[in-house]
């Protein structure tokens, strides 16, 4: 059954719920100067209902919230990674609350915050895989895929990073040792992966 209808500004691009279902949040198309371009609900006990949102951003086709579930992170306008307070700001702006430098060449296809939240992965167009430090936003390790990078994610337990590109699953140990966990092969028309406790997932759009 329907449970709610939301209507937002703009075409959808992304949509992301917080760990404990209380936020949700959209990503959109925003081309125009100063259009909203993440918004954020917050379940007030019975629907979704429209708070903050940031205007910094294009295609937000890539959203991730924090573990805590106060922080998320999209591309800017720019061409950085942006990290925006969900519960800070000013009227109806969320608060920004750290950026990462314009390191990715190009659109960064896919951003997860690691399970303990003290990293951020990022992947683009340009083929880079970047692993950030959270606490001062400096860059830890990169990987050249050399090809774009479609979709990135840590496990669920914390132990391993993957990231599709090109017709692979690349799979790397998230220790201090990033060493190499393994590869599939996959469909060309992949676009998307998820980890489960056991097993793990691909698919198109």
């Amino acid at each position: 059954d329907i449970q709610q209808i939301i209507t937002v500004d703009y075409e959808i691009e992304s949509l992301e719920f917080s760990s404990n279902d209380s936020i949700i949040l959209i990503g959109m198309e925003s081309l125009l100067l100063n259009t909203p371009a993440a918004v954020v609900y917050k379940f007030d006990g019975s629907s979704y209902v429209r708070e903050k949102h940031t205007e910094d951003g294009l295609h937000i086709d890539a959203i991730s919230i924090s573990p805590d579930n106060e922080i998320f992170a999209m591309s800017s306008e720019g061409g950085e990674i942006n990290e925006w307070a969900i519960n800070n700001g000013t009227i109806d702006a969320l608060g920004l609350d750290r950026q990462y430098p314009a390191t990715h060449n190009g659109h960064i296809t896919c951003i997860d915050h690691s399970n303990d939240g003290a990293q951020l992965m990022s992947g683009g167009v340009d083929g880079m895989l970047i692993l950030w430090n959270r606490t001062d936003q400096s860059e830890i390790h990169r990987w050249d895929t050399g090809n774009p990078v479609i979709d990135c994610k840590f496990s669920p337990d914390g132990t391993i990073m993957g990231w599709i590109s090109g017709q692979s699953l690349f799979m790397r140990n998230f220790d201090e040792t990033y060493s190499y966990f393994g590869q599939i092969n996959i469909d060309e028309g992949s676009s998307q992966f998820r980890f489960t406790n056991c097993l793990l997932y691909t698919s198109d759009a």
